[in-house]
């Protein structure tokens, strides 16, 4: 019981299914948001888009030279929703949930903090 207690941060990428319209994603923005209705849960979320993304890996792993060697963004189906959730909830659920949303294709775990 006393774990479920602790104060608890994760910090996820929900990536979607390829080809799917920016409708579609702006649904999972909805549906991600109607989790803040839970009572035990606060979210926090940012839509990624493709160029954003590519970007962010550039900066992260390549330098100028390299990245001028690309025509096309190799990650144009990377956009994304980073999401932070805080809660006191099981965090088994609430990834469940987000997983069962329709067009959602991945949640990967950026880091877990518990303060």
């Amino acid at each position: 019981y006393a774990a479920y207690q602790i104060y608890q941060t994760k910090h996820l990428t929900i990536f979607f299914e390829e080809g799917i319209s920016q409708n579609e994603i702006d649904e999972i923005g909805k549906k991600l948001n109607l989790l803040n209705d839970c009572a035990e849960i606060e979210l926090e979320m940012e839509y990624i888009n493709e160029d954003q993304a590519w970007e962010a890996f550039c900066n992260e792993y390549l330098d100028d030279a390299v990245k001028e060697k690309f025509d096309d963004n190799p990650l144009k189906d990377s956009a994304n929703y980073q999401v932070t959730i805080k809660f006191f909830s099981n965090t088994d659920n609430v990834r469940k949930q987000i997983e069962n949303i329709p067009g959602v294709r991945m949640v990967a775990d950026q880091r877990e903090s518990v303060e």
